[in-house]
Protein backbone atom coordinates (compact mmCIF):
# COMPACT_ATOMS: atom_id res chain seq x y z
CA UNK A 1 0.00 0.00 0.00
CA UNK A 2 3.03 2.28 0.01
CA UNK A 3 3.01 4.92 -2.66
CA UNK A 4 5.84 6.56 -4.57
CA UNK A 5 5.93 10.04 -6.07
CA UNK A 6 8.66 11.84 -7.98
CA UNK A 7 8.07 14.69 -5.53
CA UNK A 8 9.88 12.64 -2.89
CA UNK A 9 13.10 13.92 -4.46
CA UNK A 10 12.34 17.45 -3.25
CA UNK A 11 12.25 19.20 0.10
CA UNK A 12 8.75 20.46 -0.55
CA UNK A 13 8.33 22.48 2.64
CA UNK A 14 11.49 24.43 1.93
CA UNK A 15 10.93 24.82 -1.80
CA UNK A 16 7.32 25.97 -1.63
CA UNK A 17 8.32 28.93 0.53
CA UNK A 18 9.93 30.43 -2.57
CA UNK A 19 8.49 28.56 -5.56
CA UNK A 20 5.36 26.99 -6.97
CA UNK A 21 6.62 23.54 -7.98
CA UNK A 22 4.85 21.97 -10.96
CA UNK A 23 5.59 18.34 -11.90
CA UNK A 24 4.58 17.25 -15.41
CA UNK A 25 4.06 13.51 -15.70
CA UNK A 26 4.88 11.38 -18.72
CA UNK A 27 1.87 10.57 -20.92
CA UNK A 28 -0.38 7.86 -19.49
CA UNK A 29 1.74 7.82 -16.34
CA UNK A 30 0.46 8.89 -12.89
CA UNK A 31 2.36 11.34 -10.72
CA UNK A 32 1.77 9.05 -7.73
CA UNK A 33 1.90 5.24 -7.90
CA UNK A 34 2.25 2.24 -5.62
CA UNK A 35 5.83 1.21 -4.93
CA UNK A 36 5.30 -2.22 -6.49
CA UNK A 37 4.33 -0.51 -9.74
CA UNK A 38 7.80 1.01 -10.00
CA UNK A 39 10.47 -1.19 -11.60
CA UNK A 40 14.07 -1.37 -10.42
CA UNK A 41 14.92 1.02 -13.25
CA UNK A 42 12.36 3.52 -11.94
CA UNK A 43 9.67 2.98 -14.58
CA UNK A 44 5.92 2.80 -13.91
CA UNK A 45 4.06 -0.34 -15.01
CA UNK A 46 0.24 -0.57 -14.84
CA UNK A 47 0.08 -4.33 -14.24
CA UNK A 48 2.32 -5.54 -11.43
CA UNK A 49 2.01 -9.14 -12.62
CA UNK A 50 3.78 -8.05 -15.83
CA UNK A 51 6.69 -5.90 -14.62
CA UNK A 52 8.29 -5.66 -18.06
CA UNK A 53 5.18 -4.54 -19.95
CA UNK A 54 4.25 -0.88 -20.40
CA UNK A 55 0.99 0.76 -21.39
CA UNK A 56 1.00 0.77 -25.19
CA UNK A 57 -0.48 4.29 -25.15
CA UNK A 58 2.54 5.45 -23.18
CA UNK A 59 4.93 3.76 -25.62
CA UNK A 60 3.31 5.44 -28.62
CA UNK A 61 3.44 8.87 -26.98
CA UNK A 62 6.89 8.66 -25.43
CA UNK A 63 8.39 11.16 -27.86
CA UNK A 64 9.76 14.68 -27.90
CA UNK A 65 6.85 16.48 -29.56
CA UNK A 66 4.33 15.10 -27.07
CA UNK A 67 6.39 16.20 -24.08
CA UNK A 68 7.10 19.70 -25.39
CA UNK A 69 3.43 20.16 -26.27
CA UNK A 70 2.48 19.20 -22.72
CA UNK A 71 4.94 21.74 -21.31
CA UNK A 72 3.51 24.46 -23.54
CA UNK A 73 -0.02 23.67 -22.39
CA UNK A 74 1.01 23.73 -18.74
CA UNK A 75 2.69 27.12 -19.23
CA UNK A 76 -0.44 28.45 -20.97
CA UNK A 77 -2.49 27.34 -17.97
CA UNK A 78 -0.06 28.83 -15.46
CA UNK A 79 -0.05 32.19 -17.21
CA UNK A 80 -3.77 32.49 -16.50
CA UNK A 81 -3.32 31.99 -12.76
CA UNK A 82 -3.17 35.07 -10.54
CA UNK A 83 -0.60 33.46 -8.23
CA UNK A 84 1.95 32.91 -11.02
CA UNK A 85 4.73 35.37 -11.84
CA UNK A 86 4.70 35.10 -15.61
CA UNK A 87 8.24 36.45 -15.82
CA UNK A 88 9.66 33.69 -13.61
CA UNK A 89 8.77 30.40 -15.30
CA UNK A 90 11.72 28.01 -15.08
CA UNK A 91 11.93 24.48 -16.47
CA UNK A 92 14.23 21.66 -15.42
CA UNK A 93 14.46 18.00 -16.36
CA UNK A 94 16.49 14.89 -15.66
CA UNK A 95 17.92 12.42 -18.21
CA UNK A 96 15.35 12.15 -21.00
CA UNK A 97 13.53 15.03 -19.35
CA UNK A 98 16.62 17.23 -19.72
CA UNK A 99 16.48 16.80 -23.49
CA UNK A 100 12.81 17.73 -23.38
CA UNK A 101 13.62 20.84 -21.34
CA UNK A 102 16.19 21.96 -23.92
CA UNK A 103 13.82 21.65 -26.86
CA UNK A 104 10.94 23.21 -24.92
CA UNK A 105 13.06 26.23 -23.99
CA UNK A 106 14.37 26.59 -27.54
CA UNK A 107 10.79 26.84 -28.83
CA UNK A 108 9.17 28.73 -25.96
CA UNK A 109 10.74 32.03 -24.94
CA UNK A 110 8.38 32.30 -21.96
CA UNK A 111 10.74 29.89 -20.20
CA UNK A 112 13.15 32.07 -18.18
CA UNK A 113 15.89 29.48 -17.51
CA UNK A 114 16.67 25.80 -17.99
CA UNK A 115 18.05 23.19 -15.57
CA UNK A 116 19.56 20.02 -17.02
CA UNK A 117 20.45 16.98 -14.90
CA UNK A 118 22.04 13.78 -16.22
CA UNK A 119 22.00 15.39 -19.67
CA UNK A 120 23.51 14.00 -22.86
CA UNK A 121 23.28 16.51 -25.72
CA UNK A 122 24.17 13.91 -28.34
CA UNK A 123 21.32 11.45 -27.90
CA UNK A 124 20.69 8.10 -26.26
CA UNK A 125 22.68 5.74 -28.51
CA UNK A 126 25.84 7.84 -28.36
CA UNK A 127 26.53 6.86 -24.77
CA UNK A 128 26.61 3.15 -25.64
CA UNK A 129 29.16 3.76 -28.38
CA UNK A 130 31.28 5.85 -26.00
CA UNK A 131 31.01 3.20 -23.28
CA UNK A 132 32.19 0.52 -25.72
CA UNK A 133 35.28 2.59 -26.51
CA UNK A 134 36.00 3.10 -22.82
CA UNK A 135 35.59 -0.60 -22.06
CA UNK A 136 37.92 -1.57 -24.91
CA UNK A 137 40.53 1.00 -23.88
CA UNK A 138 40.49 -0.28 -20.29
CA UNK A 139 40.72 -3.90 -21.42
CA UNK A 140 37.31 -4.82 -20.08
CA UNK A 141 36.33 -6.00 -23.57
CA UNK A 142 38.25 -6.52 -26.79
CA UNK A 143 38.25 -4.01 -29.63
CA UNK A 144 36.47 -6.62 -31.72
CA UNK A 145 33.68 -6.69 -29.15
CA UNK A 146 33.63 -2.90 -29.08
CA UNK A 147 33.32 -2.81 -32.88
CA UNK A 148 30.36 -5.18 -32.65
CA UNK A 149 28.60 -2.98 -30.07
CA UNK A 150 29.30 0.19 -32.03
CA UNK A 151 28.06 -1.28 -35.30
CA UNK A 152 24.95 -2.66 -33.60
CA UNK A 153 24.06 0.82 -32.38
CA UNK A 154 24.70 2.34 -35.78
CA UNK A 155 22.50 -0.30 -37.41
CA UNK A 156 19.81 0.30 -34.81
CA UNK A 157 19.83 4.03 -35.61
CA UNK A 158 19.21 3.14 -39.25
CA UNK A 159 16.33 0.85 -38.30
CA UNK A 160 14.74 3.62 -36.26
CA UNK A 161 14.44 5.76 -39.38
CA UNK A 162 12.11 3.17 -40.95
CA UNK A 163 8.52 4.08 -40.10
CA UNK A 164 7.25 0.50 -40.31
CA UNK A 165 9.69 -0.57 -37.59
CA UNK A 166 8.01 1.81 -35.14
CA UNK A 167 4.54 0.65 -36.15
CA UNK A 168 5.53 -2.95 -35.41
CA UNK A 169 7.43 -2.13 -32.21
CA UNK A 170 5.88 0.91 -30.46
CA UNK A 171 8.71 1.09 -27.91
CA UNK A 172 11.01 2.14 -30.75
CA UNK A 173 9.15 5.50 -30.69
CA UNK A 174 11.16 6.68 -27.70
CA UNK A 175 14.44 5.33 -29.07
CA UNK A 176 14.00 7.22 -32.32
CA UNK A 177 12.94 10.46 -30.67
CA UNK A 178 15.58 10.57 -27.95
CA UNK A 179 18.51 9.21 -29.94
CA UNK A 180 18.54 12.45 -31.87
CA UNK A 181 20.98 15.14 -30.82
CA UNK A 182 19.71 18.28 -29.05
CA UNK A 183 23.00 20.16 -29.35
CA UNK A 184 21.66 22.65 -31.91
CA UNK A 185 18.70 23.53 -29.71
CA UNK A 186 21.01 23.86 -26.69
CA UNK A 187 23.35 26.24 -28.49
CA UNK A 188 20.40 28.32 -29.69
CA UNK A 189 19.22 29.07 -26.14
CA UNK A 190 19.35 32.67 -25.00
CA UNK A 191 18.11 31.71 -21.53
CA UNK A 192 20.53 30.92 -18.69
CA UNK A 193 21.39 27.21 -18.49
CA UNK A 194 22.28 25.13 -15.43
CA UNK A 195 23.85 21.71 -16.05
CA UNK A 196 24.63 19.13 -13.34
CA UNK A 197 25.80 15.53 -13.48
CA UNK A 198 27.56 12.90 -11.41
CA UNK A 199 31.16 11.90 -12.11
CA UNK A 200 30.08 8.23 -12.20
CA UNK A 201 27.50 8.87 -14.92
CA UNK A 202 28.47 7.89 -18.47
CA UNK A 203 25.50 9.90 -19.74
CA UNK A 204 26.87 13.22 -18.50
CA UNK A 205 30.51 12.83 -19.59
CA UNK A 206 30.09 15.03 -22.63
CA UNK A 207 28.84 17.95 -20.55
CA UNK A 208 32.46 18.77 -19.70
CA UNK A 209 32.91 19.73 -23.36
CA UNK A 210 29.91 22.07 -23.49
CA UNK A 211 31.73 25.17 -22.16
CA UNK A 212 33.98 25.04 -25.23
CA UNK A 213 30.93 25.11 -27.50
CA UNK A 214 29.25 27.80 -25.43
CA UNK A 215 32.34 29.99 -25.67
CA UNK A 216 32.53 29.38 -29.43
CA UNK A 217 28.92 30.55 -29.77
CA UNK A 218 29.29 33.53 -27.47
CA UNK A 219 27.20 32.13 -24.62
CA UNK A 220 28.26 33.07 -21.09
CA UNK A 221 25.12 32.64 -18.96
CA UNK A 222 25.64 29.03 -17.93
CA UNK A 223 26.90 26.84 -15.12
CA UNK A 224 28.26 23.29 -15.36
CA UNK A 225 28.57 21.33 -12.09
CA UNK A 226 29.92 17.87 -11.38
CA UNK A 227 29.07 15.90 -8.25
CA UNK A 228 31.89 13.56 -7.25
CA UNK A 229 31.10 9.89 -6.74
CA UNK A 230 27.45 10.12 -7.85
CA UNK A 231 25.82 8.15 -10.64
CA UNK A 232 23.06 9.04 -13.11
CA UNK A 233 20.33 9.38 -10.48
CA UNK A 234 22.67 11.09 -7.99
CA UNK A 235 23.17 8.10 -5.73
CA UNK A 236 26.68 7.43 -4.37
CA UNK A 237 28.62 4.78 -6.32
CA UNK A 238 31.83 3.27 -4.94
CA UNK A 239 34.90 1.90 -6.73
CA UNK A 240 33.33 -1.58 -6.94
CA UNK A 241 30.32 -0.20 -8.77
CA UNK A 242 27.99 -0.66 -5.80
CA UNK A 243 25.26 1.98 -5.62
CA UNK A 244 24.11 3.29 -2.23
CA UNK A 245 20.36 3.72 -2.71
CA UNK A 246 19.83 4.76 0.91
CA UNK A 247 21.83 7.97 0.68
CA UNK A 248 20.69 9.68 -2.50
CA UNK A 249 21.72 13.29 -3.06
CA UNK A 250 18.78 14.52 -5.12
CA UNK A 251 17.67 16.97 -2.44
CA UNK A 252 21.17 18.48 -2.31
CA UNK A 253 21.43 18.70 -6.10
CA UNK A 254 17.99 20.26 -6.56
CA UNK A 255 18.53 22.56 -3.60
CA UNK A 256 21.71 24.00 -5.09
CA UNK A 257 20.01 24.40 -8.46
CA UNK A 258 17.13 26.35 -6.93
CA UNK A 259 19.59 28.61 -5.12
CA UNK A 260 20.92 29.45 -8.59
CA UNK A 261 17.48 30.14 -10.04
CA UNK A 262 16.76 33.09 -7.76
CA UNK A 263 18.30 35.61 -7.82
CA UNK A 264 19.87 35.67 -11.26
CA UNK A 265 22.16 38.57 -10.43
CA UNK A 266 24.40 35.99 -8.77
CA UNK A 267 24.71 34.07 -12.01
CA UNK A 268 28.26 33.72 -13.23
CA UNK A 269 29.95 31.45 -15.72
CA UNK A 270 31.70 28.63 -13.93
CA UNK A 271 32.67 25.04 -14.26
CA UNK A 272 33.16 23.41 -10.89
CA UNK A 273 33.78 19.98 -9.45
CA UNK A 274 32.27 19.02 -6.11
CA UNK A 275 33.96 16.51 -3.81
Amino acid sequence: NYHYSILENFELEKITKRFHLVAIASPFTPLVAKYDQITEQGFYVPDTSKPREFDVNYLKNDKMEVYTERIDKVIQFLEKQSWVNKDEIHVFGHSQGSRVAVVAAANNKKIKSVGLFGYNPFGRLEQYIRQARKDATSGKITWEQADSIINDNIDFMKILQIEDSINVKPHYTSWKSFSNSTINQLLSLKQPVYIANGTEDIVGDQCDMLPLLFIEHGKSNYIVKRYGGLEHNFFPKDETGTIDYKNGKWKLVIGEYLEWVVPFEKLRMTTSSRK
